[in-house]
């Protein structure tokens, strides 16, 4: 009891002479940030293009920026990474992103943009939701609206995007596989990104394949293999996990298919792209337990963008 009394005397001391105002403080929320994915390859063509993106950023002149390449080479990140950049400078006073896709749901988008503003809407009419989103963006100095995955001529304005004359301080920035679709909604700077260089691809599928130093012989294979993909980061990557871990001879297999498919294919008219993704199609249907439907959709929706087909179509002909 003595001994807790001495305790006690002690702390009611601390406490008189200490003066802590607090002792904790809640830290501050983050906003949205761009982050690219750690696991991709950043290959020169997409620096070339970065830097002709923040070119083109930074141009007063300039309000519309088409980025365009087949799927699979990295638009979307490219287009995350010019939203990280451009918070990190501080050059706009909102960045927002937004997916179009093949079929876009228009309230979903301008609920996602409203989001971005703080905007609650009072109505539920695309209409009524583009003339309030319309409003709200004018009153913001600086917006840099990033449109990824554009598939065809698309007026942003019925979204609620005010740009050009109707807000000078909004640029736009938007991803596309067609060429076509930056030239019909009238961009100032056009931008093409690049297929993997030859080192970059070996170094993509090396390491998606699970490759050594140590085996020669099955890198002698996997190079021949590699290089019929032709760059293309999705072919690249389903063919390299779909033979991880298997056999030499599993290896020389589908090397030896891919030469004999060159009768296969009309490529004049589709060139080797085709090939290599008509074999990757193929390998994975075979049941090969390590590959996702994503993977296999990632492979069937790369050939459109070369035909300008229906993947409906395009399947039929895979299969």
């Amino acid at each position: 009891m003595v001994k807790l009394a001495e305790n006690t005397s002690i702390i009611s001391k601390l406490l008189e002479t200490s003066n802590f105002a607090q002792v904790s403080y809640h830290s501050s929320l983050q906003g949205i940030k761009f982050i690219t994915p750690t696991d991709c390859v950043g290959p020169a063509s997409s620096k070339s293009a970065l830097i002709g993106i923040m070119e083109a950023i930074n141009d007063n002149g300039v309000n519309m920026i088409g980025l365009y390449e087949m799927l699979g080479v990295g638009k979307t990140t490219l287009a995350k990474e010019v939203g990280k950049h451009a918070r990190e400078e501080k050059l706009y006073d909102k960045i927002v992103m937004f997916t179009m896709s093949q079929n876009p749901n228009i309230n979903k988008i301008q609920d996602k943009v409203a989001d971005f503003f703080g905007l609650k809407f009072e109505t539920s009419s695309q209409e009524g939701k583009a003339e309030a989103l319309f409003r709200s963006m004018q009153g913001v100095n600086k917006i840099l609206v990033i449109v990824d995955d554009l598939w065809e001529e698309f007026n942003l304005e019925s979204i609620g995007i005010p740009f050009s004359d109707g807000h000078k301080g909004c640029k736009i920035l938007l991803t596309t596989c067609h060429q076509q679709v930056c030239i019909k909604i009238s961009c100032q700077k056009v931008i093409q990104l690049g297929i993997l260089s030859e080192d970059e691809a070996w170094v993509l599928f090396r390491e998606r394949a699970g490759l050594d130093d140590y085996c020669s012989s099955s890198n002698d294979v996997a190079k021949e293999v590699d290089g019929e993909c032709k760059g293309l980061p999705p072919v690249l990557d389903t063919v390299a996990r779909a033979l991880k871990d298997e056999s030499l001879d599993a290896w020389r297999a589908l090397k030896q298919r891919f030469k004999d498919s060159r009768h296969l294919v009309n490529e004049e008219v589709l060139g080797d792209v085709f090939k290599g993704l008509k074999l990757s199609y193929a390998y994975l249907k075979e049941g090969n337990n390590q590959i996702t439907e994503n993977d296999i959709q990632s492979v069937s929706y790369c050939v459109p963008f070369f035909l300008n087909m229906k993947k409906s179509v395009l399947t039929s002909k895979l299969e």
